[in-house]
């Protein structure tokens, strides 16, 4: 998860950061507060600790927290994933014509490959063979 998304989270405005940090001295170095604009329009920009309205402890901690939070929806998505194939276990026994056998590997494979997805929150699910 990328420290934009984190500070984001946390429900902080009006800022910018160049690059992605991983220390908390990066954070300092890349993040920045935007205080205004001056009479051209220029974004105000300040670095000072207490204006940030975010310390990196609390960007540690949301991070973790959202972490934990995707890896849970990801067992909810392998969960219904693994009762699917469960359900087409069938299609694979030797007495299934092979033309049947065949399009539902595909759709099997398709279910295999579902966490490869971006988002377990907004999966696309295969077709089942018709």
């Amino acid at each position: 998860m990328k420290i934009s998304e984190v500070i984001t989270e946390l429900g902080i405005t009006e800022w910018t950061m160049s690059g992605e940090p991983t220390t908390e001295e990066e954070f300092y170095s890349m993040f920045r507060k935007v205080m205004g604009a001056d009479e051209n329009g220029v974004g105000i920009l300040s670095n000072d600790y207490f204006d940030l309205g975010v310390n990196w402890s609390q960007i540690q901690a949301k991070k973790t927290e959202l972490e934990g939070n995707r890896k849970l929806e990801w067992d909810v998505v392998r969960g219904e994933r693994d009762i699917k194939i469960a359900r087409t276990d069938w299609t694979q026994l030797p007495d299934v014509p092979e033309a049947t056998r065949t399009a539902w590997q595909t759709y099997r494979q398709a279910l295999r490959d579902i966490t490869t997805q971006a988002d377990p929150s907004n999966i696309t699910w295969p077709t089942e063979p018709t």
